[in-house]
């Protein structure tokens, strides 16, 4: 998320001069519907953007939905979707969370196991690169969405 990018040292170069977040950003969006511009919390989200880091200039574009395959961030991740074609990752490692028709039966267990995938995909992830820049990864809880908290926490 774009706080944790802002906050990270490692982006700082980009992101600021002279110690302070760069007052003109441009975003590109990928062109589903749960990304578009034109949703309330969407916009929500972005005024508190732009508020929190004192920008004097914030423009979303989007790729229209079918154009979504000339983004070039896609292509880009692509390569991470690649690597994990092969891999198989434990989704019992605390004891099966399903029935013998594969319904959940203990949700506590289900996201317990959830939680050490989504972990073990971050450990794979981190060790990779695109275009030669390190890939940040960080496992996001169930429970914690970015639209949760209407207010960015970005200082």
């Amino acid at each position: 998320d774009l706080e944790s990018i802002v906050s990270n040292e490692e982006f700082s170069t980009i992101l600021k001069k002279e110690g302070k977040v760069r007052p003109i950003w441009i975003l590109l969006v990928d062109g589903r519907p749960d990304k578009n511009p034109k949703h309330m919390k969407n916009i929500i989200q972005y005024a508190h953007l732009f508020c929190a880091l004192d920008l004097d200039y914030l423009t979303i574009r989007t790729h229209a939905l079918v154009q979504s395959v000339y983004n070039p961030i896609k292509h880009s991740i692509a390569s991470l979707s690649a690597k994990l074609a092969s891999i198989t990752i434990p989704v019992g490692e605390f004891g099966s969370h399903l029935n013998s028709q594969e319904k959940v039966v203990d949700e506590v267990l289900a996201q317990r196991n959830f939680e050490y995938s989504g972990k073990k995909l971050c450990d794979i992830w981190k060790r990779d690169d695109i275009h030669g820049k390190p890939v940040m990864v960080e496992y996001v809880d169930q429970e914690r969405h970015p639209f949760n908290d209407p207010k960015p926490s970005i200082s």
